[in-house]
């Protein structure tokens, strides 16, 4: 399993194990006109490894055709195409779905297992710069403040961030130092 570094997992997902996939992705959302499409988001991804396919895909990145401005997301939504296993939003919860349909949003809260913070990243400031780990509460305030629409989904966040730094204080202070 992959899962982005701007992802937040609400709840488990075990029950993705006993699939027999070998691919399986989320379809994508977009807030502009292309809106809800077939092609997935490598955001996260559920995939069973296997040597012989890593091998084909491997000599297959060279010629293969695709925009190489959406990098491995598009590499991989034309290796795999009709043959990945789409997953239902749950899995992956783009923010972009709040943006376009806050009815549907509203709808996944139960279920939602991962929350993907394409649209407002509270752990990143500026142009994708780093925020040092003592600011990090601080930075999210701003990005809540300048994307009110997404403050709740930043609360949430923000808790997670409070939970882990409770948990792992020692070693966070220990990555801190280095």
């Amino acid at each position: 399993m992959y899962v982005d570094s701007d992802t937040l997992v609400r709840r488990n997902f075990d029950e993705l194990f006993r699939l027999p996939y070998t691919f399986a992705a989320v379809p994508d959302v977009y807030v502009d006109a292309q809106g809800y499409v077939t092609a997935f988001n490598a955001g996260v991804l559920f995939l069973r490894p296997d040597s012989a396919l890593f091998t084909d895909m491997v000599g297959k990145i060279a010629t293969a055709r695709y925009p190489a401005e959406q990098a491995e997301q598009a590499f991989l939504n034309q290796y795999f195409g009709a043959e990945a296993l789409r997953l239902p939003y749950a899995y992956n919860g783009n923010l972009a779905i709040k943006k376009r349909t806050p009815q549907l949003w509203a709808a996944l809260q139960d279920e939602l297992r991962i929350m993907h913070f394409t649209m407002a990243k509270p752990f990143l400031q500026g142009d994708y710069d780093e925020v040092p780990m003592d600011q990090l509460e601080k930075n999210a305030a701003k990005v809540a403040h300048r994307k009110p629409a997404y403050k709740e989904e930043i609360a949430e966040w923000v808790e997670a961030w409070r939970e882990t730094r409770r948990t792992y204080a020692t070693k966070l202070a220990k990555c801190s130092a280095l």
